[in-house]
């Protein structure tokens, strides 16, 4: 049974609760919802406040819905574990940082690295330590210190026009600034975290001089004024306002699978570049974090353990079209294989740089 609050642009829904918990969540719900129609977090709630919070678990999400939910309906029947959830696109660590160690969540999923590194950062977070992780999930993937995991795979690639690109003239991310070619290049805006991440894996790979020389050769080389999400960016190399695009890897694969976005890919193909020859495709994770306020570690393990397992990470990723991060999935697709295996967290201490240097060529 569900049960909404909307107050203005903020609709709260509650799930599976029964007519007196509403009853008694009234306050908080409220309470919770005047605060989000003033404040960043804009999203589809389940569970506002430790006030009214069930026994089990209470998740954080970044992650939509539809990715998540058939998930945690199949580990709320495994288990017998409640779990509640908390949607939203932005400000979900900012209202942790506003709980403190009151706060109901266990644990946070998210769609982009650098939001569970800045989780980690904030003292949000600590160690997982589950065998079921150091089984299923490789080094890589994994926070040098254990407090955020991996759950799936995504690169940023390229994506070309294939009237105006022949197949195999790029290889290379740097073959977008090469005065050889007169390919146009697309991309969202500089400073969105998706291109930080890849800047900052360009410094790590080829160092801060020649990145900033690849910036400005991007620039130069721009078919318009950065713009749009990144579906806006494969659509404009299938219209041809552009020759190549930067955008990451599943959003293909969306718009393939929908009747009403396949038009805008048919005169474009995917590229998994490299950095360097040993260097492969820069692929961010979406992933998953212990925090420091759970109140179950155990049950907060066994979501984790549920995550990492086989079935779950086949059907998690299969949802979005990326790729597992469990290790048993390494390699069985030329598209994955392409992805470079460098820990993550390691380029990642360069992301503060690479947005000074993005505001530095980029006015």
């Amino acid at each position: 049974m569900t049960y909404s609050v909307s107050i203005g642009f903020r609709i709260l829904k509650i799930h599976k609760t029964t007519p007196n918990m509403f009853r008694q969540c009234i306050p908080a719900i409220l309470k919770s919802a005047i605060g989000m129609a003033f404040g960043s977090v804009l999203a589809t709630t389940v569970l506002t406040s430790t006030a009214c919070a069930a026994d089990g678990l209470t998740v954080y999400s970044y992650r939509q819905p539809f990715l998540v939910e058939h998930l945690l309906d199949e580990f709320r029947a495994k288990t017998g574990i409640a779990v509640e959830v908390l949607y939203a696109k932005k400000g979900l660590i900012e209202r942790l940082k506003l709980e403190g160690s009151g706060s109901p969540a266990d644990v946070l999923l998210s769609s982009n690295t650098l939001r569970l590194i800045e989780a980690k950062e904030a003292g949000l977070t600590q160690p997982i330590n589950r065998l079921a992780v150091e089984t299923a999930i490789p080094m890589n993937l994994v926070d040098e210190d254990r407090h955020w995991i991996g759950l799936t795979r995504r690169g940023r690639i390229l994506y070309a026009n294939e009237e105006t690109v022949p197949q195999g003239d790029i290889h290379d991310y740097r073959d977008l600034a090469s005065p050889d070619n007169a390919y146009r290049v697309c991309l969202r805006s500089w400073r969105h975290p998706y291109n930080i991440g890849l800047v900052a894996y360009m410094i790590s790979s080829v160092g801060e001089l020649a990145t900033e020389d690849w910036i400005r050769g991007v620039q130069n080389k721009l078919g318009r004024k950065p713009q749009g999400n990144d579906r806006a960016q494969i659509r404009a190399v299938n219209a041809g306002e552009c020759d190549v695009a930067i955008a990451n890897s599943y959003y293909f694969g969306v718009m393939q699978s929908d009747p009403e976005q396949v038009a805008n890919t048919l005169k474009v193909y995917p590229i998994f570049p490299r950095f360097t020859a040993d260097h492969g495709t820069f692929g961010f994770i979406s992933g998953i974090a212990l925090l420091k306020s759970a109140d179950d570690l155990d049950a907060a393990g066994r979501l984790i353990d549920f995550f990492v397992s086989p079935g779950a990470q086949r059907a998690y990723a299969r949802k979005n079209h990326e790729f597992p991060a469990h290790r048993m999935f390494r390699g069985m697709t030329n598209d994955e294989a392409m992805l470079d295996n460098r820990p993550l967290s390691n380029a990642m201490v360069y992301r503060r740089t690479a947005l000074d240097l993005i505001n530095r060529v980029i006015e």
